[in-house]
């Protein structure tokens, strides 16, 4: 699957399909619909990412293509395929169709999210996405630049882009870059050296973000550059930026789309893409693919209930999964070992430290709170993974209690005549079987 937009590399192998010597045109533009559309369902089952087979131009076969309004051309379509070139490349509809499907196949967002994204752009040139990190912000941000720069017919140039990467030393210059860029666009001669879009990335660095954008108040907004932020958690100074400068929030949400199906659209077309290579089918990867996801969704469920929804995993942890049984399973125990229980101990710890007077409150309601002062301390035991407990039988490997489970235990040391807290992780298992 090739896009047209621009020049880089965005090919994806969607099928393989038969072509004999009698195969006509009208039958194989059939087949190439046919089989986009079913590629499209194995990847989003639920909603097909709002694509179908019309999402498809047309397709090409070395230099011939072929498109609903092109003339049929002198030979059966096997007399092309011939040698090596034995490629039909399908062509998505695009910026010059005046659609989103492209955009929405390669970045795996549904049709109706990602049009409400560029609807906001659109109209209010200026939007902040807000999210857990690992989420997406920062390549979502990304590609709705590009598309804006394509659609507002640019070339994607050097400088028609302009990214700052925020740090907690970065305020004054970033305060200063958009100063400059409002007196910019209240100037005469502003169009040649403005960026069409500036991505401001990592914005929950910035202490006061009104301040920051105080610059922009009196800049002609017509001429402002289109404007999209990235931060991991909405701030105080949200009502005040959507009212005096504009700004729209975009949530980026681990439990709601387009993140929440993100995970398993992309693992899914991983295996699509190693299943055609290798021709062949393996129902155990298939339950592998299906049961990350799940495993994701029920730890971000344990991290709201004992710490809060900032400190959500991203799906981004989990999108180097290897597309095989026992890649995957060294990939899990390591990434289990070494970045999931170190986050989750850290992260459980400190929503105990910010709850720990709430549970003295209403635990031990009548007890002096100067009392425990200096006396409580958490210790939390998690139970680890060793490679060479797995059993080759996947299902072994996805047992809960016996391979994938952890137990955390919660102690508040020095709070008299209370039993230690017990919080287990006990992770999805059997998936799979019917």
């Amino acid at each position: 699957m090739k896009w047209k937009e621009d020049s880089r590399p965005r090919t994806f192998l969607i099928g393989c399909i038969g072509v004999s010597g009698k195969t006509k045109w009208d039958v194989l533009d059939g087949v190439v619909r046919r089989l986009f559309k079913e590629y499209i369902i194995h990847v989003d089952p639920v909603s097909q990412l709002g694509l179908n087979s019309d999402s498809v131009l047309g397709y090409s076969i070395g230099e011939i293509k072929r498109t609903n309004s092109a003339e049929t051309p002198e030979l059966l379509p096997c007399g092309y395929l011939v040698g090596e070139n034995n490629t039909i490349s399908v062509t998505i509809k695009g910026i010059c169709e005046n659609s989103l499907d492209g955009l929405v196949f390669e970045s795996l967002i549904p049709k109706p999210i990602l049009q409400r994204y560029v609807s906001l752009l659109m109209e209010h040139r200026r939007i902040i996405l807000s999210g857990p990190s690992g989420t997406g912000k920062t390549y979502l941000a990304n590609r709705l630049s590009e598309y804006m720069v394509l659609r507002e017919g640019r070339e994607l140039a050097d400088g028609i882009i302009a990214t700052f990467n925020v740090d907690h030393k970065s305020s004054k210059e970033l305060r200063q870059y958009l100063s400059n860029l409002a007196d910019q666009c209240n100037s005469e001669n502003n169009a040649v050296d403005m960026p069409l879009v500036i991505i401001l990335d990592n914005l929950h660095h910035v202490s006061s973000l009104g301040e920051i954008f105080n610059g922009l108040l009196n800049c002609k907004y017509h001429k402002c550059p289109y404007i999209i932020g990235t931060m991991n958690q909405a701030t105080s100074s949200t009502p005040n930026l959507q009212l005096h400068h504009n700004f729209r929030w975009v949530l980026c949400a681990n439990h709601t789309e387009p993140v929440k199906g993100f995970l398993g659209r992309f693992l899914r077309r991983k295996l699509i893409e190693t299943e055609i290579s290798g021709r062949m089918r393996n129902a155990e990867l298939v339950k592998i693919i299906d049961w990350i996801p799940k495993v994701w969704q029920h730890l971000n469920k344990f991290l709201e209930a004992h710490s809060s929804s900032d400190v959500t995993i991203g799906p981004r942890l989990f999108l180097s999964c290897p597309i095989d049984v026992d890649g995957s399973r060294v990939w899990f125990t390591d990434l289990w070992n070494y970045s999931i229980i170190p986050y989750l101990l850290e992260a459980v710890r400190e929503g105990l430290q910010v709850s720990r007077q709430n549970l003295q409150d209403d635990f031990f309601s009548g007890v002096l709170h100067n009392s425990f002062r200096g006396h409580s301390e958490i210790s939390i035991d998690c139970q680890y993974l060793v490679t060479d407990s797995y059993s080759s039988n996947l299902d072994s490997f996805m047992h809960c209690h016996a391979i994938l489970s952890v137990c955390t235990t919660i102690k508040l040391v020095g709070i008299r005549r209370r039993a230690p807290q017990r919080i287990a992780i006990d992770l999805p298992c059997n998936y799979g079987k019917k």
